[in-house]
């Protein structure tokens, strides 16, 4: 998800940048003294602790030394990092709430309302494709105002984008999880931070204004919501683009090493899957020959299934009991039944290329069909889903 998501910020041209971990503590009942960074004279002047959010930090760099003229606008930043909450979690639940998550945040500086809106609506447009042909989940887009209790209307370019996904079986189809959101902030938070760049009016005469700031971040809790809107009595049920390992290949015999059969297939896996498909899936398929001799092929199997591989091939049942060289292959898809036979494709070594590549988009477009139509369905309290 972070490989994808930085080629495409590349494609924008979004710079990435870091910030230091730990910062100085700040009194968080003064706002001036968190605005300019001051340290609180309460506390020992050794007193630390972990970086809650980098807008304070970065804003005033980019006061001080990034943007001094219009020449560098646009400036367009992201960083990956983690996000800790200063209080504790009741209740937490991996990947959803917890008090630390991993994000993605960005910020960016406009020099009119225009392409700040432009660059606003690309990144939730970008979001919400990852929401659909990445993590397989329906997402919806809400806006609101980007300041607690300022509207759009009261200062120009004021908005504010929430992404959020529902999960059926774990919070009810009233409620959903926020997992993104882009911020247009205006010129208000740059004129706090005297954050303001030169230029030149109609008259040709020099004037400093601020910038029009936009801000996006992405949550871990895409993941999260991916998995618990995917998964099923038998374990995860991980989305063909989302898995680090999208074609296992098992043996039904065991062997110390991987034999020909099972590097005959590997070998057409590689060669044949970097054909371009014009979607998201311009990359070889990940792949992977599990030759433990220690674990049975059930034991494999099961394994497997639990870690929610996408694709498991195996060699199909020979007619004679010592031809496997030229045996056929088995494709189970995971979110098929083994045990019957709509789960189960049996095709030769010279297509299965093709043919995982089609089961791997087949299985995308079921697992994002089965959660619209899951999130369609009509909330009974009776089943006793527990909100967020």
């Amino acid at each position: 998800l972070r490989c994808l998501l930085d080629r495409q910020f590349d494609a924008l041209g979004v710079w990435p940048f870091e910030l230091p971990l730990l910062a100085h503590h700040v009194d968080a009942d003064k706002p001036e003294n968190a605005a300019e960074g001051v340290r609180s004279s309460d506390c020992p002047p050794a007193f630390l602790e972990i970086r809650h959010s980098g807008e304070t930090l970065l804003y005033n760099t980019m006061a001080k030394h990034w943007l001094s003229s219009q020449r560098d606008l646009p400036m367009l930043l992201k960083r990956w990092g983690v996000l800790v909450g200063p209080r504790p979690v009741k209740r937490p639940l991996a990947f959803i709430r917890s008090r630390e998550l991993l994000w993605q945040e960005g910020y960016a500086a406009h020099a009119d309302t225009t392409n700040a809106s432009c660059f606003a609506n690309e990144i939730v447009k970008l979001y919400l494709r990852v929401c659909k042909d990445f993590l397989a989940v329906a997402a919806s887009a809400r806006e609101c105002p980007a300041i607690m209790g300022v509207s759009p209307s009261e200062e120009e370019g004021n908005s504010s984008v929430v992404i959020e996904v529902t999960i059926p079986g774990v919070c009810s189809l009233d409620r959903s999880v926020q997992i993104a959101s882009v911020h247009r902030l205006g010129t208000g938070l740059a004129a706090a931070f005297k954050l303001e760049y030169g230029t030149t009016d109609v008259q040709g005469n020099f004037l400093r204004q601020p910038p029009f700031l936009t801000c996006f971040s992405l949550t871990c809790r895409a993941l999260g919501a991916s998995l618990c809107a995917h998964a099923d009595d038998r374990g995860l049920v991980l989305p063909p683009r989302l898995a680090a390992v999208q074609v296992v290949i098992l043996r039904w015999n065991e062997r110390v090493g991987p034999d020909h059969w099972s590097l005959v297939v590997a070998s057409e896996l590689q060669q044949n899957a970097t054909r371009a498909t014009g979607k998201w899936t311009d990359a070889p398929l990940r792949v992977q020959i599990d030759h433990r001799p220690d674990m049975n092929f059930c034991e494999k199997l099961r394994q497997w299934e639990l870690r929610g591989a996408p694709i498991v091939l195996t060699p199909s049942r020979p007619k004679r009991s010592r031809d496997m060289s030229c045996s056929n292959v088995c494709v189970h898809a995971r979110d098929l039944p083994i045990a019957e036979s709509a789960g189960l494709r049996e095709v030769s070594v010279d297509i299965v290329a093709a043919v995982a590549r089609e089961e791997l988009l087949a299985l995308h477009d079921r697992l994002f069909a089965a959660h619209t139509l899951a999130i369609d369905v009509p909330y009974d309290p009776s089943k006793g889903s527990r909100p967020m």
